[in-house]
C-alpha cells in the first residue's frame, strides 16, 4: 500500500500514520518554503531526506522493518509525527505473495 504525507505551511499532515511492513510512504512538500525531514530517535534512517524539499518535491521510501519511527522537520522539531509499521500477519504475507504471484 501506498501512503501520503503532506508537508504544509503549518507541519505535517497528517503528522501520524499506521502502515504495514513492505508500504510505501511519500512526503510532498506543498510548503512555499523548502524542508528537510529527520528521523528523530535514529530507528529509521531511511526517513532522513539528504537534502531540503523543494516546493512540489516528493520524497518516498519503503518501511521493511516493523517497528516506530519519529520524525520532524529539520530546523522545526515541533513539526513532525510518528510512523507505525506494524509486522504482516503470516496470512497477509502469504496474499501479498500470491499477488505478486498473480502479477507475473
Amino acid at each position: 500500500s501506498r501512503w501520503l504525507i503532506e508537508i504544509t505551511n503549518k507541519g505535517f499532515v497528517p503528522e501520524n500514520v499506521k502502515l504495514k511492513q513492505y508500504d510505501s510512504l511519500t512526503f510532498i512538500n506543498k510548503d512555499t518554503k523548502p524542508h528537510e525531514i529527520v528521523d528523530v530517535d535514529e530507528k529509521c534512517p531511511s526517513v532522513n531526506t539528504s537534502r531540503a524539499l523543494v516546493p512540489n518535491e516528493t520524497f518516498s521510501v519503503t518501511f521493511i522493518e516493523a517497528g516506530i519511527c519519529t520524525y520532524s522537520e529539520a530546523k522545526d522539531d515541533d513539526w513532525g509525527g510518528v510512523i507505525t509499521i506494524e509486522e504482516l500477519t503470516k496470512e497477509e504475507i502469504k496474499e501479498r505473495q500470491g499477488d505478486s504471484e498473480e502479477e507475473k
